[in-house]
């Protein structure tokens, strides 16, 4: 028969990674380190922008993402779904052409509040074809210079527009 104390300790070592995520979210920044993952933090005082900590995680590294993003400070900005499937001439673009194209006015739109992709803090990618998923990460890594957002890819089986390939809904972090 085991004891309650070793009960305990198996029972603590074996946390879901979803119950680690929650548990950081509630924790903090030991309960982040005690999973390994890595904060860089960005100071208002280095920036005159909020504070906006990056959680580094080990695989999500790969997809340009991070598990964790605490922000302080600032006003947020809620980014409805950005997608530009045509070119100034009316061409439908090809799905990299549409990625770079979104990112783009993404970075139109947040500029009229101040903002700009690095204040980014979570996004929701939608791709009506999850084998371009790579593709998008690969991207992903040319936009953002301060560490990757939170992040969510996401399968869809067609779009409004149905030349549309991707489509961004973000939410970011700027000085109030």
């Amino acid at each position: 028969m085991s004891t309650g104390t070793n009960d305990r300790e198996k029972g603590a070592k074996k946390v879901s990674s979803r119950n680690a995520l929650k548990l950081t979210v509630a924790a903090g920044g030991a309960a982040a380190a005690a999973m390994g993952l890595q904060a860089a933090q960005t100071t208002s005082a280095q920036t005159g922008r909020p504070v906006r900590e990056v959680y580094k995680g080990t695989w999500q590294e790969n997809f340009a993402f991070s598990p964790l993003i605490k922000a302080e400070g600032g006003k947020t900005l809620y980014l409805a779904g950005v997608g530009i499937p045509h070119d100034a001439a009316g061409k439908v673009l090809d799905f990299e052409g549409q990625v770079r194209a979104t990112y783009e006015a993404m970075r139109t739109e947040l500029a009229r509040a101040g903002g700009t992709l690095d204040d980014i803090v979570t996004m929701t990618v939608f791709v009506n074809d999850i084998r371009n998923g790579k593709r998008f990460t690969e991207i992903r890594r040319e936009y953002f210079k301060a560490g990757y957002p939170a992040s969510a890819l996401i399968g869809v089986s067609a779009f409004m527009d149905p030349d549309m390939k991707v489509e961004v809904q973000a939410v970011a972090v700027v000085r109030g």
